[in-house]
Protein backbone atom coordinates (compact mmCIF):
# COMPACT_ATOMS: atom_id res chain seq x y z
CA UNK A 1 0.00 0.00 0.00
CA UNK A 2 2.82 2.25 1.00
CA UNK A 3 5.00 1.52 -2.21
CA UNK A 4 1.37 2.18 -4.55
CA UNK A 5 1.23 5.78 -2.98
CA UNK A 6 4.93 6.49 -3.29
CA UNK A 7 4.36 5.66 -6.82
CA UNK A 8 1.45 7.85 -7.44
CA UNK A 9 3.29 10.38 -6.45
CA UNK A 10 5.89 9.71 -8.14
CA UNK A 11 4.01 9.39 -11.48
CA UNK A 12 2.60 13.14 -10.58
CA UNK A 13 5.67 14.59 -9.57
CA UNK A 14 7.14 13.51 -13.17
CA UNK A 15 4.16 14.23 -15.07
CA UNK A 16 4.30 18.07 -13.62
CA UNK A 17 7.61 18.16 -14.27
CA UNK A 18 7.00 17.24 -18.25
CA UNK A 19 4.01 19.60 -18.97
CA UNK A 20 6.23 23.13 -16.64
CA UNK A 21 9.10 21.52 -19.37
CA UNK A 22 6.89 21.68 -21.96
CA UNK A 23 5.43 25.03 -21.28
CA UNK A 24 8.72 26.81 -20.72
CA UNK A 25 10.13 25.51 -24.40
CA UNK A 26 6.89 26.57 -25.71
CA UNK A 27 6.89 30.04 -24.21
CA UNK A 28 10.49 30.28 -25.11
CA UNK A 29 9.93 29.63 -28.42
CA UNK A 30 8.36 33.03 -29.18
CA UNK A 31 11.34 34.71 -29.84
CA UNK A 32 13.27 37.83 -28.76
CA UNK A 33 11.23 40.10 -26.30
CA UNK A 34 13.42 42.92 -27.63
CA UNK A 35 12.21 44.41 -30.81
CA UNK A 36 13.81 47.06 -33.14
CA UNK A 37 12.73 49.96 -31.55
CA UNK A 38 12.50 50.73 -27.91
CA UNK A 39 10.59 53.59 -25.56
CA UNK A 40 12.14 55.27 -22.68
CA UNK A 41 9.66 57.91 -21.18
CA UNK A 42 10.85 60.78 -18.82
CA UNK A 43 9.76 63.19 -16.58
CA UNK A 44 11.40 66.47 -15.23
CA UNK A 45 9.73 66.93 -11.76
CA UNK A 46 7.35 69.03 -12.47
CA UNK A 47 9.44 70.63 -15.24
CA UNK A 48 8.16 68.30 -18.08
CA UNK A 49 7.70 64.87 -19.20
CA UNK A 50 8.44 63.28 -22.53
CA UNK A 51 9.40 59.85 -24.64
CA UNK A 52 12.28 59.15 -26.53
CA UNK A 53 12.57 56.17 -29.11
CA UNK A 54 15.23 54.25 -29.98
CA UNK A 55 15.74 52.48 -33.36
CA UNK A 56 18.35 49.73 -31.94
CA UNK A 57 19.34 48.86 -35.61
CA UNK A 58 21.34 51.96 -36.68
CA UNK A 59 21.70 54.00 -32.85
CA UNK A 60 19.57 56.79 -33.71
CA UNK A 61 16.82 58.08 -31.12
CA UNK A 62 14.02 60.70 -31.56
CA UNK A 63 12.12 62.90 -29.48
CA UNK A 64 8.35 60.91 -29.75
CA UNK A 65 6.77 63.80 -27.48
CA UNK A 66 7.58 66.85 -25.17
CA UNK A 67 5.13 68.67 -22.82
CA UNK A 68 7.19 70.97 -21.11
CA UNK A 69 4.99 73.41 -20.68
CA UNK A 70 6.62 76.13 -23.15
CA UNK A 71 7.46 73.90 -25.52
CA UNK A 72 5.21 70.82 -26.95
CA UNK A 73 5.98 68.31 -29.25
CA UNK A 74 4.11 65.53 -30.07
CA UNK A 75 4.89 62.84 -33.05
CA UNK A 76 2.74 59.83 -31.32
CA UNK A 77 1.40 57.39 -34.51
CA UNK A 78 3.93 58.95 -37.14
CA UNK A 79 6.29 56.65 -38.78
CA UNK A 80 9.67 56.57 -37.19
CA UNK A 81 11.01 57.32 -40.18
CA UNK A 82 8.74 60.91 -40.98
CA UNK A 83 9.98 62.36 -37.18
CA UNK A 84 12.23 65.17 -37.53
CA UNK A 85 15.80 65.28 -35.69
CA UNK A 86 15.68 68.80 -33.60
CA UNK A 87 19.34 69.92 -33.41
CA UNK A 88 20.17 71.29 -30.36
CA UNK A 89 22.35 74.31 -30.49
Amino acid sequence: MKNKLKRERLKFFFWGMLLAVSLVVLIGASGNSFGRYQVSAWSGGGIGFGAFIADTTTGETKLVYLNSGTEKQNHLGMPFSDIEIKRQR
